[in-house]
């Protein structure tokens, strides 16, 4: 009896933990954007923002460590993007950003990841933070690693990820 319940546990907590990108994926599909939203293996899916502007349309994810179980609406209304998903209190450790046109960053260089090409650029005070950019299917990508936690290591591997995800 006892395995049973911890293996109905197990299941059920897999379950929760998927259910919020899931739920994600539900409201990013209610947009004009066609694509698939990574999960990360460390971090939370904290916001997701739509930005319709004349000079860049795009998608907005941040993901971090969540520090509120409920979202924050006092965010959703504050902010000049419209609001998608989430809105969680947190301090976004990476910023993946999926834009209709191309972008350019300047500085880069060109890295191979995985087997695939992109532009790769050093930021920040001490030039510690690592950013790639690179086309997609039908969109533009850039992720922007912010965290102090995030080794090079951890950018490449979801980069990765989200280059080897099938593209609709």
């Amino acid at each position: 009896m006892r395995s049973i319940v911890i293996s109905l546990f197990v299941i059920f907590m897999v379950a929760c933990s998927n259910g919020a990108v899931s739920e994600a994926q539900l409201q990013v599909d209610e947009t004009s954007y066609n694509v698939n939203i990574p999960e990360h293996t460390s971090y939370e899916i904290l916001s997701i923002w739509q930005n319709e502007s004349m000079s860049l349309d795009s998608l907005i994810v941040n993901y971090g460590h969540r520090e509120s179980s409920e979202p924050n609406l006092e965010i959703a209304e504050l902010a000049d993007f419209e609001y998608v998903y989430g809105g969680y209190d947190g301090e976004p450790e990476i910023n993946l950003e999926i834009h209709v046109s191309p972008t350019t960053p300047t500085h880069s260089e060109e890295v191979s990841i995985g087997g695939h090409y992109v532009e790769a650029t050093q930021f920040g005070e001490d030039i510690e933070n690592v950013s790639h950019h690179f086309p997609h299917g039908d969109y533009f990508y850039s992720i922007y690693y912010l965290g102090d936690e995030v080794t090079v290591e951890d950018a490449e591997a979801f980069t990765k990820q989200v280059l080897d995800e099938d593209v609709e």
